[in-house]
């Protein structure tokens, strides 16, 4: 019904349009008048346009829980050092025999760690696992999930790491001396080894693995996506759960 009047009103709306072009003393009033637009509610009321809408509110983005960081931290370092030697690999290989300059690999790694760019796209597919004895893996599915609240927490430890030694990940990179696993125990370090050069951050990997806390429930289940490709974006130059319903784990912890 309120349909049926929105159309009637939209047509009447024409009419007076090609009237007044055709005589300036159109009265709308008089075509208007005898016309019921659904009683005192009226279009505009609570079953009018106005409740129809144009299409509802968007849902917000899920944001990181920072406290599940540190339980991730160290598998995160790991997972965004060989994100990043990737990603330069394919660089050299895109320029060929012009070796990519410090800069370039440094603007090239910068967006790795953004699940709303392209770059980041590969965070999407990593799920937060509680296991055995209250400690939290990060693996890797064999399928694209929804970058939800544990996708984003990911990419929260990812961008710790970033932050904390963007400069010289970029410089090694660039030297090119050592193999992605070099890079990655240079950069994290590793329990009972040397410590790495993001050894301040809390959770890891040259410090003892941190445990959830007895009363943190269980994260919610990965979530196989539907593929949209996000956006693609130049980043900036210079610094700048063995849970119930899940798709198969994947076998590669990071």
């Amino acid at each position: 019904m309120q349909t049926l009047l929105l159309l009637r009103g939209i047509s009447m709306l024409l009419l007076f349009a090609q009237a007044s072009a055709q005589d300036e003393d159109f009265d709308l009033s008089a075509m208007m008048g005898g016309m019921d637009m659904g009683g005192a509610g009226g279009m505009g009321g609570a079953g009018g346009m106005g409740a129809m809408g144009m299409g509802g509110a968007s849902q917000p983005e899920p944001e990181p829980e920072p406290a599940d960081i540190p339980l991730i931290q160290c598998a995160a370092c790991k997972a965004t050092v060989r994100r990043a030697y990737r990603v330069a690999d394919e660089l050299r290989t895109r320029q060929k025999t012009l070796r990519p300059t410090e800069e370039q690999l440094a603007t090239a790694i910068s967006p790795i760690c953004d699940t709303g760019v392209s770059a980041g796209d590969w965070l999407s597919w990593y799920d937060m696992q509680e296991q055995p004895g209250r400690s939290v893996a990060l693996k890797r599915m064999p399928v694209r999930g929804e970058c939800g609240v544990e996708c984003r927490t990911a990419a929260a430890a990812c961008q710790r790491v970033l932050d904390a030694v963007d400069v010289e990940l970029a410089e090694a990179l660039f030297r090119n001396d050592r193999t992605s696993k070099q890079l990655e125990e240079h950069v994290c370090g590793s329990a009972g080894g040397a410590e790495g050069t993001t050894h301040e951050l809390e959770g890891a990997c040259s410090k003892p693995t941190p445990l959830a806390p007895e009363d943190r429930p269980d994260g919610p289940p990965f979530i196989r996506a539907a593929y949209t490709q996000p956006v693609s974006r130049t980043a900036p130059a210079g610094k700048k759960k063995g849970k119930k319903g899940r798709v198969k784990k994947g076998k590669a912890e990071l």
